[in-house]
């Protein structure tokens, strides 16, 4: 039985790995957000490209366009000496993590109360079954627990208006852009 559960919540911390690690698979685009601290302005859209001077943003209308293969009509391009730094996170990213992980409580819950056996006779007694739902209750809310930290997780780049660190950076941002130029 411990071994079993052993097996369960090693398997749990495995899927919190492989979910942190698909983070920037292709075919989710990635949303950015620039913070141009100077004008006080807040930049957000959809990381369309990224070129040695600047950062180019589409909006979500205009990324469904791109993907349709029609030409986009509004960009905004933000030069580097206006970025101080740059949040990029995957679009959706925070229910997939949510429901996979929650799935994956539920599931591990329930077999952890179901592989525990009947309770012998006493004051409060469960059998098989009333164990697995219990435990799979509280594993979903722990699992859902779980699944709000690493879906909420984003990466954060300090730019500082600096061209060589925009450019350090570059290969990392080209990746999750949405025109691959690379």
């Amino acid at each position: 039985m411990k071994q079993i559960c052993f097996l369960l919540i090693a398997f749990l911390f495995i899927q919190k790995g492989s979910a942190q690690s698909n983070v920037y698979r292709e075919g989710i685009p990635h949303k950015i957000k620039i913070d141009n601290k100077e004008n006080i302005t807040l930049n957000k859209g959809i990381l369309y490209s990224v070129t040695d001077t600047s950062v180019i943003l589409i909006s979500e209308e205009e990324y469904h366009r791109f993907k349709s293969n029609l030409d986009i009509e509004k960009k905004i391009v933000i030069p580097v000496n206006q970025i101080d730094y740059l949040i990029v996170w995957k679009k959706n990213r925070f229910g997939r993590v949510l429901t996979l992980s929650t799935g994956i409580g539920a599931t591990v819950g329930a077999i952890a109360g179901y592989a525990d056996g009947a309770d012998g006779p006493g004051y409060v007694s469960f059998n098989e079954n009333e164990k697995a739902l219990l435990g799979g209750i509280g594993g979903a809310f722990f699992g859902a627990l779980a699944g709000c930290f690493i879906g909420s997780t984003h990466v954060r780049i300090h730019i500082n208006k600096n061209k060589e660190k925009f450019i350090s950076k570059k290969d990392f941002l080209a990746r999750r852009s949405a025109l691959k130029t690379f």
